[in-house]
């Protein structure tokens, strides 16, 4: 394959041309960095060939140039290429394996298994799909029906047949295998029945005559409110009871508050779980040259306060989410605090993300104190996987705030919603 470099086209022209039209290095806008050069030999047109390394490519790929100029690119660990000691050693592999690796590769489809050498190890891959944006036959590979690994050039050497190296299975445990999967696929549907007839039996918002309207009508945000508060939701077992509940090889000094929480949740069988959090760990923001205070995850939150010990007045201070202000804090003097009285037990702040507490002059000392709700998968997937965007009521500012999973936030004045 003879490719010459030439000066990048335009976009436009490229639209204009096919794949093998365009030079190597023009089929990407990666800057590589070029390896040190060394000699190897190629096997091409039945003749190995002496050739060196000249250019890297996505995907691992390498260009190799022949003497004459020609430009071959393939995989440093191709099984057509052997370095200049193995070839002076006449350790040089025969026609007869280069036809036969050629052969079989070439028979590979989409979703086929592979032995494949992962970590120094080889174990069962298959063949998620095949791509040709540099050149064919780069195959995108995934564990054996399970997650991604990379992409790698059908030469590699990390590729042998299908149960060279790893187990053969038989035609009973594929039965099994087949009957687990058909299960668990039930399972998934069924699940899916279910969210999407609790997703049903929950109101939208909609929209009035704005410019949100197509948004609204694309993530048909739910109300999640009248679900959330028909939840079991129970406070976090205690320290002791915590204790008397984990296994005896774990640690209870070593468990985390979210472990601590996930216990609760699990031993009790309930929707949600509530913890009293105290936060303490006031942070500076560099950015904005702030103290500031930021919350432990949790689904929900609420009865959300800043405790002051001392009497300096504080200003500006902010409930914020992905550095979107959220609301104000609201002083209380008999009490020395600031609450965020918009979110309360009945009236819960729904967001995935973790809160942040920043103020002008926020004390180091200052503590910030809400309770976290820990909800079951179940209830978790419905409210924020299968309704993206969560609503939350802003009773003092007359709007609802609707915050997605990843922390993008949009306000919508009360009076432009309506339920449907």
């Amino acid at each position: 394959m003879s490719e010459q470099s030439v000066p990048l086209e335009t976009s436009q022209n490229l639209q204009n041309l096919s794949l093998q039209n365009v030079p190597l290095r023009n089929r990407h806008q990666v800057l590589y960095q070029k390896e040190p050069e060394d000699t190897f030999y190629i096997f091409e047109n039945n003749v190995w060939k002496k050739c060196k390394n000249v250019d890297s490519l996505p995907y691992s790929l390498t260009i190799f140039q022949l003497e004459d100029g020609t430009e071959i690119p393939t995989c440093k660990d191709s099984f057509r290429l052997i370095s200049e000691e193995d070839y002076n050693n006449k350790n040089i592999p025969s026609k007869k394996y280069i036809e036969d690796e050629y052969e079989w590769r070439s028979k590979i489809n989409e979703k086929d298994e592979i032995d494949f050498k992962y970590n120094n190890e080889w174990i069962k891959a298959e063949i998620a799909w095949k791509k040709s944006d540099i050149i064919p036959n780069v195959w995108n590979i995934n564990h054996r029906k399970s997650s991604w690994i990379g992409y790698f050039y059908y030469e590699s050497k990390k590729f042998v047949k299908s149960s060279t190296y790893t187990h053969k299975f038989t035609e009973e445990e594929l039965t099994k295998e087949k009957q687990e999967e058909e299960r668990i696929e039930k399972e998934i549907k069924e699940r899916e029945e279910k969210y999407n007839c609790f997703l049903n039996s929950l109101k939208t918002f909609k929209i009035i005559n704005n410019k949100l309207t197509s948004w609204f009508q694309t993530y048909k945000p739910k109300c999640i409110l009248e679900y959330y508060l028909s939840l079991d939701i129970q406070d976090t077992l205690s320290d002791e009871e915590i204790k008397n509940i984990i296994h005896k090889d774990m640690k209870f000094e070593e468990l985390t508050r979210f472990l601590k929480n996930l216990a609760s949740l699990t031993y009790l069988n309930c929707d949600g779980c509530i913890s009293n959090i105290e936060e303490n760990g006031v942070k500076f923001c560099t950015y904005k040259k702030k103290n500031y205070l930021i919350s432990t995850k949790y689904d929900t939150y609420y009865d959300i306060y800043i405790q002051l010990y001392t009497l300096d007045k504080i200003e500006n201070v902010f409930l914020t989410i992905s550095n979107n202000k959220i609301c104000k804090g609201v002083y209380n003097k008999e009490l020395n605090r600031i609450e965020f009285p918009d979110f309360h037990k009945l009236n819960p702040l729904f967001t995935l993300e973790c809160f942040e507490i920043h103020a002008d002059n926020l004390p180091e000392n200052a503590k910030c104190f809400y309770k976290g709700v820990l909800l079951n998968p179940f209830s978790r997937m419905l409210m924020f996987g299968k309704n993206p965007f969560a609503a939350s009521y802003l009773k003092s500012q007359k709007e609802y705030i609707f915050i997605h999973g990843w922390g993008s936030v949009v306000f919508i004045p009360e009076n432009e919603l309506y339920l449907e």
